[in-house]
């Protein structure tokens, strides 16, 4: 899927690549609810797998808050370039949890921080002000 971002899920040890439904495939990674689905009913999602095409395999905010809110206890990015020839070539790989997340939002600014829908948006900052202020954790 070079240059775009590839996707998948490993279940029950296992290697699923997942088609990328992004509207942005090259920035960004989605997985279909439904292929979800039918991951989930071959046994648990143990790691979400995607690459970063040109680009380092280090997780972006995006990935450390899509990673603390997924419930997926591992997530893995491969970095990916255009070797000789112009044929897609693997880089490293790199495995972050949610704990990565954790300390990524402990540090993000209430005031400033970049909005991002569903992940760090109006509630995420109210989120993040109970914790930092008085210890408590509100739902999601």
């Amino acid at each position: 899927s070079y240059p775009n971002e590839s996707c998948g899920l490993i279940v029950n040890g296992d290697y699923l690549p997942c088609a990328n439904v992004s509207n942005l495939p090259s920035e960004h990674f989605s997985i279909s609810a439904a292929e979800y689905a039918c991951a989930e009913d071959l046994g648990c999602v143990q790691a979400i797998v995607h690459s970063h095409p040109d680009a380092s395999a280090l997780p972006s905010l995006d990935d450390l808050f899509a990673c603390g809110t997924s419930g997926v206890p591992v997530w893995l990015i491969q970095s990916v370039e255009r070797g000789e020839g112009g044929a897609a070539q693997a880089g490293r790989l790199h495995q972050f949890t949610a704990q990565a997340f954790a300390q990524a939002t402990a540090s993000a600014p209430l005031i400033g921080a970049r909005f991002v829908h569903g992940v760090d948006d109006c509630y995420g900052v109210v989120r993040r002000y109970y914790h930092a202020a008085l210890g408590l954790e509100l739902p999601d």
